[in-house]
């Protein structure tokens, strides 16, 4: 299994001049199949 996590963020403008901004943690959690390809199993 591999487990791969990233914090994100972004802002944006609006027409009011301000700039709202948002964020978070996103985790991917891959496992590999029996061909040895690897299969996204869970994104959260």
């Amino acid at each position: 299994m591999i487990y791969q996590v990233a914090k994100w963020k972004t802002q944006g403008a609006e027409a009011n001049l301000k700039t709202p901004s948002f964020g978070n943690i996103t985790t991917c959690v891959l496992e590999q199949g029996s061909d040895s390809n690897w299969l996204r199993c869970k994104y959260i």
